[in-house]
């Protein structure tokens, strides 16, 4: 800690010293107004670390003399905290409160009390519940700053705010269609990626042995469907993409060398990250045999109306806490998932926490790691982490 504080403590006069000839601007305002200038990410020590882990500090106005001297409070101008930020579930710990002067040279220092980092990272049912990530905060400007230093304080995620998950850009790909539906995932995964990208860098779950073979119940229906899904057939190439068929009982669309009586079964591609659930094809079988007639992608522009329709009518999952009421994806990520963890399945959504008592006896990044690894745990109920179904 002593190095670290050192290091932060020679950060802030080198800025003090320089500010005058700095090329870039060193502080991004994160409050629009001309008033709230003095709320602002400091530039130059954002810093990610070999754990994951952002090291930020943000100035603001004083809002309290309370534990500084006299002296330290009448040359105090700025409160200045330290943090470190876990930029892809947007926890975060406070480690350090500095009072600056005007000039942004240090005036005084104490380290973040272990209970003090306690209260924001102990999560209770109810704040997990509440929690939406990413956000339009400080926090995720930090972190997408890290990630482009050019980067406005107007820059917003692109998440559906009240609902915590990815709005996708429909409208843009209905301009430039992919020619099938495989095409039509990519490119939606794309988009997703590459808002991810804008902030954070996706811890990568190591590939497990592969899953066991099936067993149980070849065929499972949700909720009041009558068309039933594939279980048995469940694949996981990697990336957290699910491969599932769905029998269907009738197709409109049939083409003419294919016969009446013919087994039907749609190809889905999910995104088990967000439960995006995209037809990809459309497979037909000879009656009550696994003898493949033909397959033919999907229509695209029906797929893409029907998923913007969908979008309006808001979504049962997110990022941060998977699915959160019963679905098709929701059905097969978990189960997908359970395959991967020796067949235990997911707990609800509802019962997960972060509990001050399972987490370490130290502050910090011990800390914040250790809350990390517990969100990662519940991440793994709903997104497999092994192969599944391939070779």
């Amino acid at each position: 800690m002593a190095l670290l504080q050192g290091r932060w403590w020679l950060s802030l006069c080198l800025f003090a010293g320089a500010a005058s000839a700095a090329e870039r601007p060193q502080w991004l305002p994160f409050m629009g107004d001309e008033e709230s200038q003095a709320h602002a990410i400091h530039l130059a020590v954002l810093k990610q670390r070999p754990d994951g882990l952002l090291e930020s500090a943000s100035r603001y106005p004083r809002t309290s003399g309370a534990g500084w001297s006299v002296e330290q409070s009448e040359r105090g101008w700025y409160e200045y905290l330290e943090r470190l930020i876990d930029c892809e579930t947007g926890l975060y710990v406070d480690t350090a409160l500095s009072l600056l002067d005007r000039d942004h040279h240090p005036v005084a220092r104490r380290d973040t009390s272990r209970d003090d980092q306690l209260q924001q990272i102990a999560l209770t049912q109810q704040d997990v519940r509440s929690h939406r990530w990413p956000g339009n905060s400080e926090i995720w400007i930090a972190c997408a700053a890290a990630r482009n230093p050019a980067i406005g304080n107007d820059a917003r995620p692109m998440m559906i705010e009240d609902e915590g998950r990815y709005g996708y850009d429909y409208r843009a790909i209905g301009d430039a269609p992919p020619p099938d539906g495989d095409g039509l995932f990519a490119r939606l995964r794309a988009q997703y990626d590459a808002e991810l990208a804008r902030y954070s860098v996706p811890s990568q779950a190591p590939a497990g042995e592969t899953a066991a073979a099936f067993k149980g119940e070849r065929w499972a229906t949700v909720g009041n469907e009558t068309e039933a899904w594939d279980l048995a057939g469940l694949r996981h190439r990697g990336a957290g993409i699910v491969e599932a068929s769905q029998r269907v009982a009738y197709d409109p669309r049939r083409p003419p060398d294919v016969p009446e009586d013919a087994d039907v079964r749609i190809d889905y591609k999910i995104d088990c990250r967000n439960g995006l659930i995209v037809p990809v094809t459309k497979a037909y079988y000879a009656p009550g045999s696994e003898r493949l007639l033909q397959r033919i992608s999907t229509p695209v522009f029906d797929t893409l109306d029907s998923l913007s329709r969908q979008s309006q009518w808001g979504d049962a999952w997110t990022s941060w806490l998977g699915p959160q009421r019963p679905g098709p994806a929701a059905m097969l990520c978990t189960a997908a998932a359970a395959r991967c963890n020796g067949g235990k399945p997911q707990a609800p959504a509802s019962l997960f926490e972060i509990d001050p008592e399972a987490l370490p006896p130290v502050g910090g990044a011990p800390l914040l790691l250790a809350a990390r690894a517990r969100w990662l745990a519940h991440r793994d109920g709903f997104v497999p982490a092994c192969p599944i179904g391939v070779l």
